[in-house]
């Protein structure tokens, strides 16, 4: 059984940040409830959006869309997470170090992780599930 998943009218940055916008549907894509179980998420939790920029890769490419679970938001070492950071959005991979949690980028290039203990405010929006890219 197929289910459709909202595709949100916003931008994740995989770079410097992109601003953030209000969550507006922009249509949906459909997915197998089944798969959607098999990482976690439900129909009400599972977000797609967009990405832009090339902080991310070669993981996550510019232009790709992700599945993000909204009810997966407990920090996990090495998992891929959707974050409001300050008044952007962004996509990270989460590592914990010694000193606490970090949001790296997986290409760095320039990208300096971003400490997640409090000294900056980050939340976390979910972690991404899936992506679907151009080839």
């Amino acid at each position: 059984e197929f289910v459709p998943v909202q595709r949100l009218a916003v931008r994740l940055s995989a770079g410097p940040g992109a601003a953030a916008v209000v969550e507006e549907v922009e249509g949906s894509l459909q997915f197998r409830r089944g798969f959607l179980s098999s990482c976690g998420a439900t129909q009400d939790s599972a977000r797609i959006v967009h990405v832009t920029g090339t902080s991310m890769e070669p993981t996550i490419v510019d232009g790709a869309v992700l599945l993000v679970n909204t009810r997966n938001r407990e920090p996990r070492n090495g998992s891929i997470f959707a974050m409001a950071y300050g008044d952007d959005l962004i996509v990270k991979r989460l590592i914990q170090m010694p000193s606490g949690w970090v949001a790296r980028s997986d290409n760095p290039d320039g990208n300096p992780d971003i400490s997640i203990n409090g000294d900056q405010h980050i939340e976390i929006i979910g972690r991404a599930v899936w992506m679907g890219a151009k080839l």
